[in-house]
């Protein structure tokens, strides 16, 4: 199926149509591939130095425990926190993929949304939302701009979204109680922006209605309209 970045679409896989629009690559596999292999060496030195503890200094192994223990309740948490094993693998492997898509399941109009990548010709879902739980759409700079008061080329797009749990956020007053998902890599304001038009005009064509919101940088779905804050 021919994927191209900014364009819907469409095709019949399987008795099931979807819409695809390209995510623009993070360029990170590099990164992420040194990062994974110090945790890896570093654990197996641990895991070493507990096993051979007759014949380590006792320096070595309580600071091999505290890295096995810190590493095991980092992982535990990711793994909760995507939602189980397979989930929080997916996570990890989708650097190595450089077609990262966002896909609408189409029914007439489109039911969810998911954002994923291909790999060895299949897609593998990392997040789904529902269509019904969308709240909004906006790209605005990030933290090292405010801090820096210049600009730091850390622009970034956001799907707001109600959580599937169906519980309120206790937030700080000013704060949204929806849930947020960063979509694609930060980068320079130009690229950010033109990624973001290419999703409202995405979501649009898939049946999601989008009406301007507070500036225009901000896309408020129909249904939550006087909802957004």
């Amino acid at each position: 199926m021919p994927v191209d970045g900014g364009q819907v679409n469409t095709a019949d896989a399987t008795q099931t149509r979807f819409a695809d629009l390209r995510i623009p690559d993070s360029g990170s596999a590099i990164c992420a591939t040194i990062g994974y292999s110090v945790v890896i060496a570093f654990t197996i030195l641990g895991i070493s130095n507990v096993l051979l503890f007759q014949s380590t200094q006792v320096v070595s192994i309580i600071a091999s425990c505290l890295w096995l223990l810190t590493a095991s309740w980092i992982i535990f948490e990711n793994v909760r926190d995507a939602g189980g094993i397979r989930l929080y693998i997916i996570h990890l492997l989708r650097v190595y993929s450089n077609q990262h898509l966002v896909r609408a399941i189409l029914e007439h109009d489109a039911k969810t949304v998911a954002i994923g990548y291909l790999m060895f010709g299949r897609f593998l879902t990392c997040f789904t939302i529902d269509v019904s739980a969308l709240a909004s759409v906006e790209w605005n700079s990030g933290q090292a701009t405010a801090m820096a008061g210049r600009e730091m080329n850390d622009w970034h797009v956001a799907i707001w979204y109600r959580s599937s749990r169906g519980e309120q956020k206790k937030t700080f007053p000013g704060m949204r109680q929806e849930d947020v998902f960063i979509l694609g890599p930060s980068g320079p304001r130009a690229s950010v922006e033109a990624f973001g038009k290419q999703l409202v005009e995405f979501l649009g064509a898939v049946g999601v209605e989008l009406v301007p919101g507070r500036n225009d940088r901000e896309f408020i779905v129909v249904t939550r309209r006087g909802f957004v804050a």
